[in-house]
């Protein structure tokens, strides 16, 4: 991965740097959890989440200090315990937000990561 001062990968392109990294495990009690994280001023980051659950969940991003809703998404796999991502929306800062999954049935774990261009 990139190193704190930035770097390009092999065909020139910048890479990513994952600045969030959040493992949410839903389960039948406890069926939905967020997660809060603040960005500086100009800081950008794409919000994606991994997961095996066929099943799926549904991600809200929120602007915590406005309240407001972002986005909201619906995700389900194709085949069972394979691995799959969904991007659920970008984040540009000065701010606070929340990242919310909520299971649609089955238990899984969801991996949140946030990503960002190296500088």
């Amino acid at each position: 991965e990139a190193a704190a001062g930035g770097s390009t990968g092999p065909s020139g392109s910048r890479s990513k740097m994952v600045v969030l990294n959040e493992l949410l495990t839903l389960t039948k009690k406890k069926s939905e959890m967020s997660h809060d994280f603040e960005l500086e001023a100009g800081q950008q980051m794409t919000l994606s989440v991994y997961t095996r659950c066929k099943t799926g969940a549904s991600a809200e991003l929120l602007r915590s200090d406005g309240g407001s809703m972002m986005t909201k998404i619906d995700f389900v796999g194709d085949e069972e315990n394979e691995p799959y991502s969904r991007t659920i929306g970008a984040v540009v800062g000065p701010g606070s937000f929340t990242v919310k999954l909520k299971l649609m049935s089955e238990p899984g774990v969801f991996l949140v990561l946030g990503t960002t261009g190296a500088n």
